[in-house]
């Protein structure tokens, strides 16, 4: 009889165990870490036992990491944090960069060192944030690198990370660096896709980096820390953009609102937000939307409201809106098809003249919208009662309407399916020729014909 218990699985168990054992020492000498070298701590002795050796290696290391060829400074570097750590903050600074890139060197030259070396190379890396604490302090800002490094590192201490991020925030509060927020937010969310932690724990965290953010873009006066805290929030908002939620984004912004109704970067942070969440329906956000405009008539805020009315159907103000808005748009593409929009609004309230005045528009700035040549026929076709001059009864207007539609064809093929459903629809009704003999029309097939109540030339054609 075998034993249930082969030589391979005695091994994993084993390995299992040592890596468990590994992630809980790692887990206490990190937070043992915040303890005894929080305010850090003089270098008793910087060359170490050898400063012969020690400064070799260091001139080695420093040619090798000028050069940035990292894994080359690698064993220099080896010896000085192992020997000599305090005799220059690049050697605890930059430790994470140097034993990255050697892993990166072993991965890509030998793979079974690589595997066999990971562990220890990466709990190195936890222990250059210790001792960069210990003898160089600053431990709120080390806190959020080495938090960042040990949820992507150790996925499976992901809890002690996040309890990390936490202490740094508590720690740097409105100074954290500008990467914290970006990563935090990173690792919370890898933590509530795994069950982990729930959507409103992770909402707390937003809030909280909204804060901060919102603080630096404030307070900040340099260019390049202003473009850095920007990166930063466009990051962090796109990172959530799935799990934003309009109902959570008001309890967050109403109170603050409502404290100073005035505050414009507040404000189009709140409308910026809402939008990414889709929330333009929303009354909170028209709210929003209106006090920006009160206070900053411009052409973005009004469209902005426009799209807010439109999408709640309130066709009237919608329109008011648009107006104001459209002749402040820039781009002659994106100012033809906020012309076709109004016309569409328009002509789905049987404002057909306003209609085609609108289609118009747009076609100034774009001849090649099509959409906007198919309102334009859909006026002519729908003007057959006012036409009765023709001697037609009218139908002249759709030998006009069918030019708009080829022209539509012609300029804009992606609309050709919509046109030629209308051609047909309008082909079916032309006259045919006994029929306007008999009225006293007797202009032939072909012939040049000006459709009386529209002032548009157009060719005669007649039905069968």
């Amino acid at each position: 009889m075998t034993s249930g218990l082969t030589k391979e699985n005695t091994t994993k168990m084993k390995t299992n165990k040592r890596l468990k054992m590994r992630t809980i020492i790692t887990s206490l000498l990190i937070f043992a870490s915040a303890l005894a070298f929080g305010q850090g701590e003089p270098c008793k002795n910087k060359y170490g036992k050898d400063s012969a050796t020690t400064v070799k290696n260091l001139s080695l290391f420093n040619q090798y990491f000028q050069m940035k060829k990292y894994s080359d400074a690698y064993p220099y570097w080896q010896y000085l944090f192992e020997n000599a750590p305090c005799i220059k903050k690049r050697i605890t600074y930059n430790a994470p960069t140097i034993i990255k890139s050697q892993l990166k060197h072993l991965k890509k030259t030998n793979e079974e060192a690589y595997k066999a070396r990971f562990d220890g190379l990466v709990d190195t890396i936890f222990m250059s944030y210790e001792m960069r604490i210990k003898y160089w302090g600053k431990a709120g800002y080390v806190y959020g690198k080495h938090a960042n490094d040990l949820a992507k590192l150790r996925p499976a201490m992901r809890d002690s990370a996040l309890s990390m991020f936490k202490k740094s925030i508590q720690m740097e509060g409105m100074n954290t660096d500008d990467r914290v927020p970006m990563y935090y937010i990173q690792a919370a969310l890898k933590h509530v896709k795994r069950e982990k932690m729930t959507e409103d724990s992770l909402y707390s965290i937003y809030f909280e980096m909204l804060d901060i953010i919102s603080h630096n873009l404030k307070t900040r006066t340099k260019e390049k820390d202003i473009k850095e805290w920007t990166f930063t929030e466009t990051t962090v908002n796109a990172f959530m953009k799935p799990y934003l939620q309009c109902d959570k984004l008001k309890l967050y912004f109403e109170p603050k609102l409502d404290a100073n109704k005035e505050d414009l970067d507040l404000l189009k942070r709140a409308a910026k937000l809402l939008e990414l969440a889709g929330c333009e329906k929303e009354e909170f956000f028209i709210q929003v939307a209106e006090l920006i405009y009160s206070i900053e008539p411009s052409s973005a805020s009004a469209l902005s409201i426009a799209k807010a009315y439109h999408a709640k159907k309130n066709y009237n103000k919608a329109m008011k809106y648009y107006e104001e808005g459209v002749t402040g748009i820039q781009d002659p593409s994106e100012r033809s098809n906020t012309y076709l929009t109004m016309a569409n609004l328009m002509y789905k309230q049987g404002r057909y003249s306003s209609a085609k005045g609108f289609a118009n528009n747009a076609l100034e700035f774009n001849e090649h919208n099509g959409s906007a040549y198919l309102i334009i026929a859909q006026y002519y076709a729908n003007s057959s009662s006012s036409c009765t001059a023709d001697k037609l009864d009218g139908r002249s207007v759709f030998w006009a309407a069918v030019d708009k539609c080829q022209q539509a064809k012609s300029k804009d093929p992606s609309i050709s399916e919509d046109a030629n459903k209308l051609i047909a629809v309008y082909k079916a009704k032309f006259p045919k020729k006994e029929d306007a003999f008999f009225k006293g029309f007797t202009s032939e097939n072909g012939a040049t014909f000006t459709v009386p109540c529209l002032g548009v030339s157009t060719t005669v054609r007649y039905k069968g």
